[in-house]
C-alpha cells in the first residue's frame, strides 16, 4: 500500500504506517480513518517530546491537548500547526466516543495530516525536504488481500511505534539546540500553503466551538439550507448580488434564528485579509438579494449584514497585518477592521446588535486555540 505518507517510511515507519492505514480505511471505514489520523498526530507529539528531551505535563495533566499547548507556548508550533493538531485531536475524540464517521471530513483531515507530516519531516529530518503534492487516496477495497494487508499494517504500526520510541529515548542528548529547532519549525511553518479545503475545515471547527452550526458540504444554500427559528447557522455559499458585477456568494452567511447578522469571506490564497473586509465583505452585505431582505438585521447605509469577517487560515503577522481573523462592525463607516481572538458566538453578536456600535471595545489579535 503506497500513498501520501510513504516519505516517512525510512526515518519514522510507524508514522508512515498510521498515515497509510488512515488512507486504507478512508472508503471502507471512515470512523477508523479518523481514529488512525488522531493516533498518528498523538504519536508525533510524543516523538517530539522524546527527541527534544522535553518534560511532558505530569499526572492527569499529561494529555494530548496539554502537550500540544506546551509545545505551542515554547514556540515549536505555529498557529497553523496548532490548528491541525487541534482538528485531528477533536475529530479522533468524536470518532472514539460518539462513533462518528464522515467521508468528507476524512478527506480534509488526511490532507491536513499530510501537511503536518511534511512539516515534521522538514523540522526533524531534512530542512530541504520537498514533497510531492497531496493527491486523493486510491480506493483499494477491490485489491486482493485488502483486509489482510490492513491487519498486517496495524500490527506493524503498533510494534514500530514502541521500537521507535525506545530508540529515540536512548539518545543521550538533543539532536540540535531548542532555539535551532524553533527556527526550523518557523521556517517550515512559513512554507505551508493550506488548501481551500483545509482552511474551510479549520474555520468550521472553530465556528462550531463558538456555537455555530456549520458544514460546507451539507449546510449550504444550494442544498436547500435556509435560516430557521431557534438555530444559529453559518450557511455556506449564500448568493448575493454584488453591486459591481451582479454575481457571487458569501462564503458563509451567519444567521441567528431568522436574522442575518454577518457575512464571512474565506480565501486561502489572499495575503491582505484586512482589505477583504471593505471589499468583498462590504459588497456581500450591500448585495443581499431582494428575496432575502426579510432576513436582514437592519439597514445601515445600504448594508444589510452588520458584522463582517475575513480570514485566510494563516497566523496573524503584526508587521504586515497578514493573516488572522479580521472583524468589523460595519454599522458605522468610521469603525476600523481589527483582528479578534476567536469567532464571536451567536449570543455575542446578538448582544452587540442590540447595543450602540460605539459601545464595543477592541478584541485584540487572533490567538490559536487550546
Amino acid at each position: 500500500m503506497d500513498g501520501n505518507f510513504l516519505f516517512l517510511a525510512e526515518k519514522y515507519p510507524a508514522l508512515e504506517k498510521m498515515g497509510t492505514l488512515a488512507e486504507g480505511y478512508l472508503y471502507a471505514d471512515p470512523n477508523a480513518c479518523l481514529y488512525k489520523m488522531g493516533s498518528m498526530a498523538e504519536t508525533m507529539v510524543n516523538y517530539i517530546f522524546i527527541i527534544d528531551k522535553l518534560k511532558p505535563p505530569s499526572g492527569s495533566n499529561n494529555t494530548q491537548a496539554n502537550k500540544v499547548k506546551l509545545l505551542y507556548n515554547k514556540g515549536l508550533f505555529s498557529d497553523e500547526i496548532n490548528n491541525i493538531f487541534y482538528a485531528l485531536r477533536v475529530n479522533r475524540n468524536v470518532a472514539v466516543h460518539e462513533g462518528y464517521d464522515s467521508f468528507e471530513k476524512c478527506v480534509s483531515l488526511i490532507e491536513m495530516a499530510h501537511t503536518l507530516a511534511v512539516w515534521f519531516m522538514q523540522v526533524y529530518v531534512d530542512m530541504e525536504f520537498d514533497p510531492e503534492p497531496f493527491s486523493m487516496p486510491e480506493d483499494i477495497r477491490g485489491n486482493e488481500n485488502y483486509k489482510k494487508v490492513l491487519l498486517e499494517n496495524e500490527k506493524l504500526a503498533a510494534s514500530l511505534e514502541k521500537a521507535e520510541a525506545a530508540i529515540l529515548a536512548h539518545e543521550e542528548k538533543r539532536q540540535i539546540h531548542l532555539d535551532e529547532r524553533k527556527r526550523r519549525a518557523e521556517n517550515a511553518a512559513n512554507r505551508i500553503k493550506l488548501s481551500e479545503r483545509e482552511v474551510r475545515f479549520i474555520i468550521e471547527e472553530h465556528l462550531r466551538s463558538a456555537g455555530w452550526e456549520t458544514d460546507v458540504m451539507n449546510l449550504r444554500y444550494s442544498r436547500g439550507t435556509r435560516p430557521e427559528k431557534g438555530r444559529n447557522i453559518a450557511i455556506a455559499e449564500w448568493p448575493t448580488d454584488l453591486a459591481v458585477c451582479n454575481w457571487g456568494y458569501a462564503d458563509y452567511a451567519l444567521f441567528v434564528g431568522l436574522k442575518l447578522v454577518g457575512v464571512v469571506e474565506v480565501n486561502a490564497d489572499r495575503r491582505d485579509v484586512k482589505a477583504a473586509i471593505d471589499n468583498q465583505c462590504r459588497e456581500y452585505s450591500m448585495g443581499i438579494k431582494e428575496e432575502h431582505l426579510t432576513y436582514a438585521a437592519g439597514d445601515w447605509d445600504g448594508l444589510k449584514a452588520p458584522f463582517l469577517f475575513a480570514v485566510n487560515g494563516r497566523a496573524f503577522i503584526r508587521q504586515t497585518e497578514d493573516g488572522g481573523l479580521w472583524f468589523k462592525d460595519a454599522r458605522e463607516t468610521a469603525n476600523e477592521a481589527e483582528t479578534i481572538k476567536g469567532w464571536l458566538s451567536p449570543r455575542k453578536l446578538s448582544i452587540m446588535l442590540k447595543k450602540s456600535n460605539t459601545d464595543k471595545k477592541p478584541a485584540g489579535r487572533t490567538d490559536a486555540p487550546e
